[in-house]
């Protein structure tokens, strides 16, 4: 320890700077004889006297992951502390430890405003390098904050800082912004665009505009608020080429489906990603029944079995993405919608071999039982369907569903119903009908149909993908470029007359 020597107020100085002692309050006076040891246990124990005897370089001192006295007094939340440290090195404000962090960063984390108004509380002058410092990951005080959902320190910052800070991005060139549209935070959105409007527009590293995060966290209000009242561009699209109906169907946000669609209208379906996915491609590789009967339903009987036909570039329909992610609902729902079961996909794999090398064994049975099924007659056909479904379904008034549940087509509704267990009968499904055109004899043994997981951005992308048998994961994964609107619409324009004049011929021929 460096020599002290009593001051000219009884406080004391450390190699000849002043410590105004005056800060430390009464509560942590201590007696005279009490020592700690060390810096750390000062700061523990809140100890501000303690903390006195030691010297600057103590103080400066960082831990085994670059931390010194400053950033474990954020973590203690000690006010007094924090004002008795600041006062004497100053510097400590600007000290990052080895992952980038200051003290402030640890007070935004931790939601602790007293602590940060503590420590960016000076001048502007003295505080912006600390509030415009960034972590290893490009994480400023502003994201922190905004990521922890703490509105009323988000927006202290931008009044503080400004524009500047509001601009500031992480390593993946994501902004404050995209953060507060994936949470839905409209409050933190309309004080942030106040300091410049293009920021509802920014993109990231993928190109995903505030606009995309919104759609993904499911925020309808959001998606509005940034379309409709700060004018984010509708037609933006993903690298991948993926639009906002595109994602919303990924993400199973039936109600996010619909406004897109009632604003865009139904054209929009058939647009194609980069890898010529369209919505109905997306939604049954998320398996959301609801997203999947909103987007069929915009088609007539014959133009839904043409469109379920549309293939990827992988060659994949969308049944083959449904028995890829093993999503029994969707894929019952396309079966009974006129999914062909017999299409194969690029390197020659119907949805029921792919159900199989996957090991999704009441797929394969599902599947196998609507295999060279004839065609009958409307009524005969819609009989037996529901014949069929009425074996798994359990009633319910209440129609619709959302995209979470297993769903259910009804014998004695227009919707789908909600079966907490709903089976398949192992023997039925792989004889499929009898002779005569009745179900063949149900079975005892029943196996339950899981909903997995809805897994947007695959955890091992790797360890599913067998590219001999072409079942690997289709990347629907959510990156972003803009398209100005007269351009998306022109592209969008073109490509539905085009099909709708292959479909008008079809039924023509017919």
């Amino acid at each position: 320890m460096s020599s002290e020597r009593s001051g000219p107020n009884g406080s004391l100085e450390d190699n000849g700077d002043y410590l105004p002692l005056e800060v430390i309050g009464e509560e942590n006076s201590l007696d005279e004889n009490h020592v700690c040891e060390d810096v750390i246990m000062s700061i523990t124990n809140k100890h501000v006297q303690c903390l006195a005897r030691f010297s600057n370089n103590d103080l400066l001192a960082k831990d085994t992951i670059g931390q010194n006295a400053l950033h474990m007094a954020a973590r203690v939340g000690n006010l007094n502390i924090l004002k008795y440290l600041l006062d004497r090195l100053p510097e400590l404000r600007d000290i990052q430890s080895t992952n980038g962090e200051t003290a402030a960063h640890i007070s935004a984390a931790h939601g602790d405003m007293r602590a940060l108004e503590i420590l960016l509380g000076g001048s502007l002058k003295s505080t912006m390098n600390c509030a415009m410092t960034r972590d290893v990951n490009g994480t400023s005080i502003l994201m922190a904050a905004t990521a922890r959902g703490d509105t009323d320190m988000s927006i202290w910052l931008l009044r503080k800082f400004g524009k500047a800070l509001a601009l500031l991005d992480n390593n993946c060139k994501m902004l404050p912004v995209h953060v507060a549209a994936a949470q839905g935070n409209i409050e933190f959105l309309r004080a942030a665009i106040k300091f410049d409007n293009q920021m509802v527009n920014a993109r990231d590293e993928f190109g995903c505009t505030p606009c995309v995060y919104a759609v993904q966290g499911g925020c309808l209000g959001t998606v509005r608020f940034l379309v409709e009242k700060a004018r984010s561009e509708m037609g933006s699209v993903s690298n991948r080429g993926q639009s906002l109906l595109h994602i919303a169907c990924l993400c199973g946000h039936e109600h996010i489906v619909r406004w897109i669609l009632n604003r865009s209208g139904s054209d929009a379906i058939l647009w194609t990603t980069n890898d010529r996915a369209n919505a109905i491609h997306c939604a049954a590789y998320s398996g959301s029944v609801p997203v999947l009967s909103h987007l069929l339903n915009a088609f007539s009987k014959k133009k839904r079995h043409y469109v379920m036909t549309l293939r990827d570039t992988r060659g994949n329909t969308p049944l083959h993405l449904a028995a890829m992610n093993n999503h029994l609902d969707a894929a019952l729902y396309m079966l009974e919608n006129g999914a062909d079961p017999a299409l194969i996909n690029a390197n020659g794999h119907s949805p029921q071999s792919i159900a199989a090398l996957r090991h999704h064994r009441e797929m394969e049975r599902l599947v196998a039982a609507y295999q060279g099924k004839r065609r009958k007659s409307k009524s005969k056909k819609k009989s037996q369907s529901m014949h069929d479904l009425s074996q798994f379904a359990s009633p319910n008034p209440n129609g619709p569903i959302s995209p979470g549940g297993v769903t259910s087509y009804s014998s004695n509704t227009n919707g789908f119903e909600t079966a907490e267990r709903r089976a398949f009968s192992p023997r039925e499904l792989s004889s499929g009908y009898s002779s005569n055109g009745d179900v063949a004899e149900s079975i005892k043994s029943e196996a339950e149909i899981v909903r997995h997981r809805l897994r947007f951005i695959e955890d091992d992308i790797d360890s599913l993908r067998d590219t001999g048998a072409q079942t690997e994961m289709d990347l629907l994964q959510t990156h972003v470029k803009v398209l100005d609107d007269k351009t998306w619409a022109g592209l969008g324009l073109s490509a539905v007359e085009h099909i709708d004049r292959v479909l008008d011929e079809l039924e023509f021929e017919e």
